[in-house]
């Protein structure tokens, strides 16, 4: 039998607060214990972010803002503005892998309230609409996909034996 839409959107709040808050039990793609991208983020210090892993890497900073950019689209869809996505600038995020503390501390905020927009939006989203499913589960696989970006990028900002996981 095929999910109903409320199924559907518990589940998508489900992976949503997975990849924002981190792994619990039971844990359905992160480690339990693994930080999400909110405490990943609030763990590093503007330098870290700012770091350049490698000339052909960006940096944690440039993910952070552009994920927020992701949940500013997602906040103007939800509240009405069908063409948000349609006139979309992606490439503007990578062009700031820098920021101060005070910017970082900016962006994480923005992070945390905007992800706790769109989980608690999930359940509501009209999920029987082919469009706004796959743009959902579409955009929890993009914030997972950075999760593991960023993860990899801090452990050669900070060195292998970076502590990522409770295991």
């Amino acid at each position: 039998m095929p999910p109903t839409s409320s199924s559907t959107g518990g589940a998508l709040r489900t992976l949503l607060s997975e990849v924002f808050y981190g792994g619990l039990k039971p844990s359905w793609f992160l480690n339990p214990g693994d930080p999400g991208l909110i405490d990943l983020c609030c763990d590093l210090t503007a330098d870290e972010a700012s770091a350049r892993p490698s000339l052909d890497r960006q940096t944690i900073a440039a993910h952070v803002r552009h994920l927020v950019y992701h949940l500013q689209l997602i906040a103007r869809t939800l509240g009405g503005d069908e063409t948000a996505f349609e006139t979309a600038d992606w490439s503007d995020a990578w062009k700031h892998p820098h920021v101060d503390e005070a910017e970082w501390s900016r962006l994480r905020t923005e992070l945390a309230q905007l992800a706790e927009e769109w989980i608690n939006s999930s359940p509501f989203v009209p999920l029987e609409n082919p469009i706004a499913l796959t743009g959902s589960l579409g955009s929890a696989v993009h914030f997972g996909y950075h999760l593991g970006a960023i993860r990899q990028i801090l452990l050669q900002v900070r060195g292998n034996s970076t502590q990522l996981s409770s295991r």
